[in-house]
C-alpha cells in the first residue's frame, strides 16, 4: 500500500489528537516511512540498531 496516502492520512489524524494533548510526539518506526514522517514534520533525532538473542540450545 505505499504511495497511496494512507499512512500520511493516518499520521494526520492521531496528529491531531496529539496537538490536544502535547506538544511532542515521539515515533519509533523503521526507515521505510521516512518520507511520509519527514512531509508531516518529523525529524530525525536518534538512530540505534536492534539485536536479537535466541537460544539455541533446543530447550
Amino acid at each position: 500500500m505505499r504511495r497511496k496516502g494512507l499512512a500520511t492520512a493516518y499520521l494526520k489524524e492521531v496528529l491531531t489528537e496529539a496537538k490536544k494533548q502535547a506538544d511532542t510526539c515521539i515515533l519509533h518506526a523503521t526507515s521505510a516511512g521516512k518520507p511520509a514522517y519527514e512531509k508531516l514534520g518529523f525529524t530525525a533525532v536518534n538512530e540505534f540498531d536492534v539485536y536479537r538473542w535466541r537460544n539455541r540450545d533446543g530447550k
